[in-house]
């Protein structure tokens, strides 16, 4: 086989002429198609790396934001529970209050009963003490018990504090007014002579008496020297007493 160097020759030129088209006209183009594609891949990778460290940065974010909140949920529900607390405490002493506040009162009205009870239990026995002496003073009233208690009326007439005694002799000064005296029994004359005669050295004057019976009267004197009286006989003797016992209650 002989070598045609001139077909040789055209054929590479065809061939340089070939490849100067497909690399004018169709590498080039291909080339640039690769390199946009190529550009655009870079781009989306780089928006995606973009929109990658955004949702991490949003993640971070959310957690950062969700650990915040926790924390302050902490906060508040430990805020709440301190304030529960103090509500609770508040509301439990106030409630030791109230209650100690009743407890007080229930014991004031049940002593304040025990006493009233205990002091209607006393003027029940009193009356009934009294019941019990005025029938026994009844029984044992008889003019020798008069007698002596006349005697401890004068007895007791010659112990009257001073300022008594002026205030008697001054509220019936310048009056001619007799003294009443009244008795369960008769009177004696050498009786009344004694008892007028004592009761003029107590005035301080001459005096007039007159002398009357009661029988509401046990036994003993009741003296009438214008505003005052003066007892000595068993029945107030027994009120007194009665009358005494209640205001001390």
């Amino acid at each position: 086989m002989n070598l045609d160097w001139s077909t040789f020759l055209l054929e590479i030129i065809n061939f340089l002429v070939l490849v100067w088209i497909l690399k004018r006209f169709l590498y080039k183009p291909v080339l640039d198609v690769i390199e946009r594609r190529k550009a655009g891949i870079a781009k989306t990778l780089s928006d995606a790396r973009a929109i990658r460290d955004g949702a991490e940065a949003l993640k971070r974010q959310y957690n950062d934001k969700l650990s915040a909140l926790e924390r302050e949920k902490e906060r508040v529900r430990a805020a709440l529970q301190t304030e529960l607390q103090a509500e609770r405490e508040r509301r439990m002493a106030a409630l030791r209050a109230t209650l100690d506040e009743e407890r007080k009162k229930h014991e004031v009205l049940e002593a304040r009963r025990q006493r009233e009870h205990t002091r209607r239990i006393e003027q029940d026995a009193v009356v009934h003490g009294a019941r019990f002496a005025a029938r026994l003073l009844g029984r044992i009233a008889s003019p020798e018990v008069e007698a002596r208690l006349a005697d401890l009326f004068l007895e007791e007439l010659a112990r009257q504090p001073e300022e008594r005694t002026q205030a008697v002799r001054h509220a019936v000064q310048g009056s001619d007014e007799p003294i009443t005296i009244s008795s369960a029994y008769p009177l004696a004359p050498d009786r009344r002579a004694v008892v007028t005669d004592a009761l003029g050295k107590w005035l301080g004057r001459q005096v007039a008496c007159r002398f009357s019976e009661d029988g509401a009267q046990l036994a003993g004197l009741r003296v009438t020297i214008g505003p005052w009286i003066l007892e000595a006989d068993l029945q107030h003797e027994l009120r007194l007493f009665t009358e005494s016992t209640r205001d001390e209650r």
